[in-house]
């Protein structure tokens, strides 16, 4: 069944219909919350808390095709709002703790990684996040940040320059 039947159905309030729409983005979601809030405990309760407002407003939902990146800003904005509850300072050995990984080196990598996504505007972040972590389109995108495909193009870009430069101690 296409996600747009899917879709759909959860409107009408088919439970099961929109159990297999998360089900199939659960790690997206998870990836997307992960890297705001860096601990996994968090991550995990920033996808419920977001996925059930989605539930929750799934009928206020215009354009089903829009669905994915719909449900990536809710919890975007889920993990924004835990962060700021919380005020937490992240400590290198939350990460160690969090990450796991086979490799020290990859530890480092990803933790160097984060804390340069951290360093950059919310925006930027976020045009990011978007793009690498939800696997979203430059289209999909400039919907969801309200912004032109060209504009979200050129953040993109010069993002990863700034990403590149901070990781190569620029």
């Amino acid at each position: 069944m296409n996600d747009n039947i899917l879709i759909q159905k959860a409107k009408e309030g088919c439970n099961n219909s929109f159990d297999k729409l998360l089900k199939a983005r659960g790690e997206k979601l998870y990836k997307v919350a992960f890297c705001y809030v860096k601990n996994e405990t968090l991550a995990l309760d920033v996808v419920s808390e977001g996925t059930f407002k989605a539930y929750i407003n799934l009928k206020k939902l215009k354009d089903n095709k829009y669905f994915d990146t719909w449900l990536m800003r809710i919890i975007i904005n889920e993990a924004l709002s835990i962060l700021k509850k919380q005020k937490r300072v992240i400590h290198f050995d939350d990460y160690k703790k969090d990450i796991k990984i086979d490799s020290y080196e990859r530890i480092e990598e990803k933790i160097d990684l984060y804390k340069a996504l951290d360093k950059l505007k919310k925006d930027e972040k976020e045009i990011l996040v978007l793009k690498y972590f939800a696997d979203l389109t430059f289209t999909d995108i400039s919907k969801a940040m309200n912004k032109s495909e060209n504009t979200i193009k050129t953040k993109h870009y010069r993002s990863l320059e700034k990403i590149k430069s901070i990781l190569h101690g620029g």
